[in-house]
């Protein structure tokens, strides 16, 4: 769009003027109006100059701004001009007399315009850079300041302002331009008052509105965003002025273009000579247009440039209606000034029809109105000719190609211009507006509507299109790309073709002008013309294609592109970066295999090479077009492959650019381009021993039957393996000139064989191999040599089979294949070297191997080996791995096993040992074994074991350890070696070429011991742990007279005991010694428990003979002491533990440790928290008709107050005394005692009294206590005087009977019992 004024193209928006922020004042000689009143001198000390600085710089920044970057977002948004200090808005010329016009109106003899001139982009710049709708004062307020030695009180620097705005003002007002006044102030809260005082004097002074018309910004805040308030503000009243602008264009309208023609004065014709109607029309709406742009108005924008352009294409009607006097004669002549400028106008018109378009998303009817515009002006004289010696070189779209069969070079530079600004419309709503293309998206819902599209595409109004966006593109040109609107790189190329067809027109007519004599207007276009850079032009625009392409990942035709750009470089002679371009394309191709494309690449870096002298490159694209997947006729692959030759032998000369010395050898990879020749290395077998042969095939194949085009012979062909000591050359047997290939048979060295398909293969043997001296480029080399055939011919398979036979461990492969073709002026050596790759279509030949036995037919056979590698070793030395153990292991015993390793060979070994046995832990160091279980391996790795001399062993222990479960456990012996070499220093672990061993052996780990455990609880019971109550006769006499009833008050400890019994019964498969077994108690995870524990009995584990099978039972009194506050808890006892050991007479290994040792777990206790207990104390001799005293201990086990209600009911074996019902208190943790007197009235197994008791506070029934425990008192009184008549004769005189403690157990009834003896007189 540079070849348009940037008035008419650039998308307007509104202009604020900015003075008083900068001290810049206007130039002597300017013509500007200036500012009459004084002008305050800027203090540029002051803090407010920082904040005028950060303004200035966020107008410049807004200005870098357009329309297109604040998008839906341009409220506020101006276009920001800065005016001198003293500089004020240009008046309207106050005058009556018609005859006075404006410097750039048509009418002004002294105007650019005149006499027929429509517009001047001066008009368009007056509005943009010299008349705002809106102007911006900025002023300061008055500081005080002590150190101004000016004098200057702050009524005067008011009334300096005031004097400024009041004129600025009236200078405003004459355009109706609105003034805002910004005072920037140095904040100080103490001047709050004075702020809003001094905003309000100013106000009132200069006669401002009271809305919106002063503002305020203190130091301190944010200027930028104060002002960005401020513009949105104003914004709305700012473009007032345009709309009041636009109502005086339309009066000035009225006075030069008349309403109705037939009935108006102003219908009358306009003098010769002067501007037609026509023009005046379009003059105004041009200017209207303007105008609503400026407001943001862009369908009234749209509406006044679409009749400015209808009525401007008028103008080019040569029998217009409303023109001059004379109807016949055109509004324009051709070939004029007025002609030019409506042409330029009329494009410039249509390109901001186009970009408003764009900017309303209505790219249908922008692309709609581009069209319209390239179809209509086409038809200009200039845009035709007839031409029978032209025709367009490129294939464009309909609406661009010339009306005549040609066109002319005015109309292909015409219609270029146009195409590219069109593409840059589009690549501007791509960037900016985020337009998704190609547009419109296809919409299958209106597939099968009939909608004539053409004829509203190209109708002349867009309102009727811009409605039916995505519904109407849809039937009829559905698969027409120039119906839709592609992204900006399709028609940069469009842009491109234009250029190349103008660069056509301009070849043609050079050419017309050797035949005949040109017109001075031809010669005028020839003229300017021959100063063209066509070829640098098209360059710069395939360019921008190609960034556009790039940006949408679109790799097909970025290389398209690239290719006509490297076309141009060639146009322009400059082959070097043409060849660049050739080669990166080429690379591409030649990677998806689109060799059809390929093959014209090639052609083109062929002809690049020559020009630039780049034989080698010349050279490996020439074997490349010998491939048979290029797209070649056989005539022009006889003709490359004869030049190809040429070249390399000399016979064709050819210039190099480098030294002819450095390309004497000319090395080219087949891996890198498409080759005619493939090859392929197989062994038939990945591994051999030293000594033994083992085959190997080298398959050269071409592609197909098309290459290459006639035999090729090479002079030598090297096989180059990873040791050189391998290498072989073979050497062209140059006697050997067949070239019919028919099938021959020699035995076993040579055969051919030709199949019905016409596949030519030969196997050649080259077993016997003699070493000689070979020049290669790096000097003379020692190659296994012999003389073959090297020819190869179309759709031929060359098979060389050798063999590999060596003394020597290596792993060996072939790295490359090399083919050459020598001559006296250079050599063309043609290498591969990653020969596992497939290059041949044909992959059935490369998965057999070839079977040629005698004179018998050969037989193709799967290879299951298809890789280029071949290890070859020595024979493994034999070694022998045995174990020698117990054969059964146990949980919890180190269990020893000796390992032997026996070196059957004669020749010493060096070996590392590596161990593991499945869930278990091993060492072979003694010292590890009393370690904890944590720190030991649980594998032994590379234990290193030393030198076996041929024909010995080694042994070596190894300890083993069980402690998870039962059954069998696989135990794994690995031992890595190689035979020692006493010159070299072995290494510290095994590399990757150590022979290797296994051996795998399961081990069954049983158990020592079957334990079974179980928990009695006892029926002894005590209370509380304290001491016993001693009873003398005294004591319990004054009881008895004093009270039947006492508290007892006792400790917070509960104390219960638990019988442990643990039956031990050996095992069956050896006997075994057991040192001790004991109770590990685990310390209760809940405070206030405790536990300790006894042996019942006395049982010495040494001197039992523990022989297989045997069963002993052992006892443990468990005491567990717990605070009676406790709720109900699990005990965790802990385990129990045996240290233990194997009779060493079933023991075939000494051990390092003395005893094993088991733990076994115990069962839990389950401890429950009873509130109230009971016991009952009974005499342990009763007799008929002797009174006892029955004791009850009524517990309270809790810390609260408990009530309690006691009932004691009768019975018909006894009498009693005492409380039959009572009730009292139970203080917490205290013991209460009752005292009942019995006297028996029958003897026997007899039933006591029942004693009911009732907990009032917790609503239950204690039972009597729930456990059994005998205690030792002192005598009864009833006892003691009666002791001579004990029915046990034996008694002991001196001591009483004893009294027992019993209580019912919880399991059993609540009733009580005692024996009654019959009293012996």
């Amino acid at each position: 769009m540079e070849n348009y004024p940037l008035e008419y193209i650039y998308q307007q928006v509104p202009v604020i003027a900015v003075v008083g922020l900068t001290n810049t004042l206007l130039n002597e000689n300017s013509t500007e109006p200036r500012l009459q009143s004084q002008i305050l001198e800027a203090n540029l000390d002051s803090p407010l100059t920082s904040i005028k600085g950060q303004i200035i710089q966020y107008f410049t920044e807004q200005n870098n701004f357009n329309a297109w970057d604040v998008y839906k977002k341009n409220i506020g948004f101006f276009h920001t001009i800065f005016f001198e200090r003293d500089r004020l808005i240009r008046p309207h010329k106050n005058t009556t007399d018609p005859n006075v016009h404006s410097e750039i109106s048509p009418l002004n003899p002294n105007s650019p315009l005149y006499p027929k001139g429509i517009m001047s982009s001066l008009w368009i710049q007056k509005y943009t850079s010299q008349i705002p709708c809106t102007m911006i004062l900025f002023t300061d307020m008055f500081e005080y300041n002590v150190n101004d030695q000016s004098g200057m009180q702050e009524k005067d620097y008011d009334k300096i302002i005031t004097n400024e705005i009041i004129e600025r003002k009236k200078n405003c007002q004459e355009r109706g331009i609105k003034l805002i006044v910004i005072v920037l102030i140095k904040y100080n809260e103490t001047e709050l008052s004075r702020i809003d005082e001094k905003v309000n004097f100013y106000r009132k002074t200069c006669g401002l509105d009271a809305k919106n018309t002063i503002f305020v910004i203190p130091y301190g805040s944010n200027p930028i965003e104060l002002i960005s308030n401020i513009k949105k503000t104003i914004y709305e009243p700012s473009i007032n002025y345009y709309r009041e602008l636009n109502r005086r264009i339309k009066k000035k309208k009225s006075k030069h273009v008349p309403s109705n023609p037939l009935f108006s004065t102003a219908s009358t014709p306009m003098p010769d000579g002067t501007l037609s109607v026509s023009g005046w029309n379009v003059r105004y709406d041009l200017k209207s247009g303007f105008i609503a742009e400026f407001r943001q108005d862009m369908d009234i924008a749209i509406k006044n440039y679409e009749n400015a352009y209808l009525e401007l294409r008028n103008m080019f009607d040569s029998n217009p209606t409303n023109s001059n006097n004379n109807l016949t004669k055109p509004i324009l002549d051709q070939n004029s000034k007025e002609w030019d400028e409506a042409k330029m106008l009329a494009d410039c018109i249509n390109i901001k029809i186009c970009q408003l378009y764009l900017y309303k998303e209505q790219p249908l009817s922008a692309f709609s109105q581009f069209q319209t515009h390239i179809q209509k002006y086409k038809t200009l004289p200039e845009h035709i000719k007839d031409n029978s010696n032209y025709r367009t070189v490129n294939r464009v779209p309909h609406y661009i190609k010339p009306s005549s069969s040609n066109g002319t070079v005015q109309y292909w530079a015409w219609a270029t211009i146009q195409m590219k600004a069109f593409s840059e419309l589009i690549e501007l709503a791509q960037h900016k507006l985020g337009l998704a293309l190609p547009y419109p998206t296809l919409s299958y819902k209106n597939i099968n509507n009939g909608i004539n599209t053409n004829s509203l595409l190209h109708s002349y109004s867009n309102s009727s299109l811009a409605e039916l966006e995505n519904d109407l593109y849809i039937q009829k040109n559905i698969t027409d790309p120039n119906m839709f609107i592609q992204q900006a790189g399709y028609y940069y190329i469009l842009t491109s073709q234009c250029v190349e067809e103008r660069w056509n027109c301009y070849k043609i007519l050079q050419k017309e002008g050797t035949e005949r004599e040109l017109t001075e207007q031809e010669k005028k276009v020839l003229n300017n013309e021959s100063q063209f850079d066509y070829a640098s032009l098209i360059i710069d625009i395939l360019k921008k294609a190609y960034e556009q392409f790039k940006n949408q990942k679109n790799g097909r035709m970025t290389l398209y592109l690239a290719r006509n750009i490297a076309k141009m470089y060639e146009e322009m002679n400059n082959y070097e970066i043409a060849l660049k371009f050739y080669d990166r394309i080429s690379k591409t191709y030649r990677n998806e295999n689109w060799n059809v494309l390929l093959t014209d690449i090639l052609k083109l870096i062929v002809k690049c090479s020559k020009e630039t002298h780049s034989y080698q490159i010349l050279i490996e694209s020439l074997v490349e077009l010998l491939s048979g997947d290029m797209a070649l006729e056989f005539s022009e692959r006889i003709e490359i492959q004869d030049e190809l030759l040429g070249l390399i032998s000399g016979t064709i000369p050819f210039q190099m650019n480098e030294d002819p010395l450095n390309n004497r050898n000319i090395h080219i990879k087949l891996n890198n381009i498409n080759s005619f020749v493939s090859c392929k290395v197989k062994f038939n077998k990945s591994e051999t021993l030293i000594n033994t042969p083992a085959k190997f095939q080298l398959s050269l194949n071409t592609n197909n039957i098309k290459s290459p085009a006639k035999p090729l012979k090479f002079s030598k062909l090297l096989i180059n393996f990873n040791d050189p000591n391998f290498n072989i050359c073979l050497y062209n047997n140059e006697e050997i000139n067949d070239t019919t290939f028919e099938s021959v048979k020699d035995g076993e060295n040579f055969r051919r064989i030709k199949s019905k398909n016409g596949l030519i293969t030969e196997w050649i043997n080259i077993r016997d191999l003699k070493r000689d001296t070979v020049k290669t480029n790096f000097g003379s080399e020692d190659f296994l040599c012999k003389t073959v055939n090297l020819s190869l011919c179309s759709n031929m398979r060359k098979v060389f089979e050798g063999e590999i036979n060596t003394d020597t461990p290596i792993d060996l492969k072939v790295v490359s294949v090399s083919l050459i073709i020598e001559s006296a002026v250079s050599n063309l050596i043609l290498t591969t070297d990653d020969l596992e790759q497939e290059y041949s279509i044909c992959n059935n030949r490369e998965s057999t191997w070839i079977e040629v036995i005698g004179d018998e037919p050969e037989r193709l056979i799967p290879n299951e080996n298809i890789k280029n590698e071949l290890t070859i070793i020595k024979r493994q030395p034999e070694i022998k791995i045995s174990t020698k153990h117990d054969q059964t292991a146990f949980i919890d015993e180190v269990f020893p096993l000796e390992l032997e390793i026996s070196n059957i060979e004669s020749e010493n070994i060096h070996a590392y040992l590596s161990v593991i046995c499945t869930d278990c832990i091993i060492s072979d160091n003694t010292n590890e074994i009393n370690q904890p279980i944590e720190q030991m391996k649980e594998t032994l790795e590379y234990i290193n074991i030393g030198t076996i001399e041929g024909g010995q062993s080694i042994k070596k222990m190894i300890y083993i350890f069980n402690s998870n479960d039962i059954g069998n456990k696989e135990l794994k012996v690995k031992v890595e070696y190689f035979i020692e070499n006493k010159e070299a220093k072995p290494q510290l672990l095994p590399s990757p070429k150590y022979y290797s061993k296994s051996y795998e052996e399961m081990i069954e780990f049983k158990i020592a011991f079957e334990i079974s455990t179980n928990v009695i609880f006892q029926n002894q019971y005590q209370p509380f742990e304290q001491e016993e109550p001693i009873y003398n006769y005294e004591a319990l006499e004054e009881e008895s007279e004093s009270e039947d009833e006492e508290l007892i008050e006792y400790n917070i400890n509960k104390i219960e005991y638990y019988k442990l019994e643990v039956t031990i019964y050996t095992n069956n498969v050896c006997k075994f010694d057991i040192d001790t077994m004991e109770l590990v108690l685990k310390k209760p995870s809940i405070p206030g428990i405790t536990i300790s524990y006894s042996i019942l009995g006395n049982v010495d584990f040494k001197s039992i003979d523990w022989e297989m099978g045997t069963k002993v039972n052992y006892f443990f009194l468990i005491k567990i002491v717990s605070d009676v506050s406790l709720k109900n808890n699990i005990i965790d006892l802990g385990d129990l533990l045996i240290r233990w050991k194997r009779n060493s007479d079933y023991q075939m290994y000494s051990l390092p440790v003395s005893f094993s040792q088991s733990f076994i777990p115990l069962h839990h206790i389950e401890v429950n928290a009873e509130p109230i207990k009971i016991a009952a104390a009974i005499p342990s001799n009763v007799y008929l008709g002797e009174v006892f005293t029955l004791t009850y201990y009524i517990t309270n086990l809790t810390l609260n107050i408990e009530e309690l209600s006691i009932t004691m009911n009768s019975q018909n074996s006894f009498s009693f005394s005492g409380y039959k019902q009572t009730t009292f208190d139970l203080l917490p943790l205290s013991t209460h005692i009752l005292h009942y007197n019995l006297y028996p009235l029958t003897v026997g197994h007899l039933k006591l009294p029942e004693l009911n008791i009732q907990c009032k506070t917790q609503s239950i029934n204690p039972k009597i206590c729930s456990t059994k425990l005998m205690i030792t008192q002192q005598p009864h009184p009833q006892s003691s005087l009666s002791r001579s008549n004990t029915y046990d004769d034996n008694a002991p005189s001196s001591t009483s009977p004893t009294f027992s403690i019993y209580s019912i157990d919880k399991n059993q009834s609540q009733s009580l019992f005692v024996f009654v003896k019959p009293k012996i007189l």
